[in-house]
C-alpha cells in the first residue's frame, strides 16, 4: 500500500525543513502579549513558510503581507514606546 501523506497532522508543505512550521511559530511568538498580533504573526510566518511548497507562491506571499500589515497596525494602536513595548494609556 505505500505511504500514505496525512495532511492534517503532518501536511507536507508544512513540514520541508528540519523543524514544523508550528514549533517554529510558537518559538518566534513566545514572547508576544497579544492575541490578534500573535495570530496575525503567526499566520505572517505559516504563509511565507509554506509559499514555495503550496499552490501559488505569490498567492501565499500577498496573504503573508496582508498578515504583517494587520499585526503593524496593531502594534501601532497598542504602543507608543517602539522599543520598549510600553502600552498606550
Amino acid at each position: 500500500m505505500g505511504n500514505k501523506v496525512d495532511l492534517v497532522n503532518a501536511p507536507p508543505h508544512y513540514t520541508e525543513s528540519e523543524i514544523e512550521c508550528k514549533d517554529g511559530i510558537k518559538a518566534a511568538l513566545k514572547g508576544c502579549k497579544d492575541s490578534y498580533m500573535g495570530w496575525c504573526l503567526g499566520n505572517t510566518i505559516k504563509y511565507i513558510w509554506r509559499f514555495a511548497f503550496k499552490g501559488d507562491p505569490l498567492e501565499d506571499l500577498k496573504k503573508a503581507s496582508f498578515y504583517l500589515t494587520e499585526a503593524i497596525g496593531r502594534y501601532e494602536e497598542l504602543y507608543t514606546d517602539y522599543g520598549n513595548l510600553t502600552r498606550k494609556k
